[in-house]
């Protein structure tokens, strides 16, 4: 039997936790250190080209999303599914994705919300940082006009069924 707490397979959560790390890391890595991600030389920041260096060494797979995001969409769907297969109950599946579902959606619409009232009064800078961090990816972001009922819709619908 798994390691479980109220329900939880801990050692997967864990691992859950460590590829969300290393997709936040990835996200400053290539904001800020393009050249460790994209192996290009016209995004070093660093003495001695350290950057090509890390991209080049064992660090560089853990600083890769590419290998996190599926391991957390796997595991999610995982540890998400096993008490429906424990019990073969299909009432847990509903239950369980409205308690998910209203647990997650305040703080997504909160988090959204807030981007738009930051967006809506120019707060964000990613194009001019992007001159700074010469990051391509970092100036991809929010060109776009602010709309209130669009961040609504994003924060309650999009972001879980879109």
């Amino acid at each position: 039997m798994l390691k479980q707490q109220k329900g939880k397979i801990l050692y997967l959560e864990g691992v859950r936790g460590i590829a969300a790390i290393t997709v936040v890391i990835t996200h400053f890595v290539i904001a800020f250190y393009g050249a460790v991600y994209y192996m290009d030389v016209q995004q070093i920041h660093t003495a001695g080209g350290l950057e090509l260096v890390i991209g080049q060494s064992v660090l560089a797979w853990y600083l890769s999303g590419n290998f996190a995001v599926p391991v957390l969409f796997v595991l999610s769907a995982y540890v998400l599914s096993y008490r429906f297969f424990c019990t073969q109950d299909e009432e847990v599946v509903r239950r369980s994705a409205c308690r998910r579902y209203f647990r997650l959606a305040v703080p997504n619409a909160v988090s959204v919300l807030f981007g738009y009232v930051v967006l809506r009064l120019g707060g964000i800078c990613s194009s001019e940082a992007s001159g700074i961090t010469l990051s391509h990816w970092l100036d991809s972001f929010y060109h776009f006009d602010a709309d209130f009922f669009a961040a609504l819709k994003q924060g309650l619908l999009d972001g879980f069924f879109a």
